[in-house]
């Protein structure tokens, strides 16, 4: 089985306060397969001088300011994860945080995959094997009634 690659996206609009927690939470992670993106919203402070510190270790996207769920997309065009977590400036990740996310997926997710069909009526999966999208259709309740 192939490994979980997770891509952490931190969102920032004028929180330096909080940022370099933040960033360190998320490259401080016990599970090495992950980048770490910060999108900076425009912020007014001296966040983009915070976000520049950290050189290659994360990768920078700097835009005008459109809101929080403007620059959470602006870091999903450019992740690269199998995985996502969005993770506000404001916010820390616990150290084994990571392990437990790609523990979690590949005993839920990928264990199902094989019997698809007893955990979902539908998925869509891309080209990596990684990417698949689920939903659960729950049966009306009267189908499970006798008819009257």
């Amino acid at each position: 089985m192939d490994t979980v690659f997770i891509s952490i996206i931190i969102d920032n609009y004028n929180y330096e306060r909080y940022l370099v927690k933040a960033i360190d939470s998320a490259l401080r992670q016990t599970y090495p397969y992950r980048e770490v993106i910060v999108v900076d919203d425009g912020s007014t402070d001296d966040s983009l001088s915070i976000i520049e510190s950290y050189g290659s270790q994360i990768r920078a996207v700097l835009k005008d300011n459109g809101g929080q769920a403007s620059a959470f997309n602006a870091g999903w065009e450019i992740c690269q994860g199998d995985l996502v977590i969005f993770l506000d400036s404001d916010d820390i990740l616990l150290p084994a945080a990571l392990e437990a996310v790609a523990r979690q997926y590949e005993v839920t997710v990928i264990s199902a995959l094989p019997n698809c069909n007893t955990v979902c009526r539908w998925y869509h999966r891309r080209a990596n094997p990684w990417d698949i999208r689920s939903r659960t259709n729950i049966p009306s309740p009267a189908t499970y009634w006798p008819s009257y």
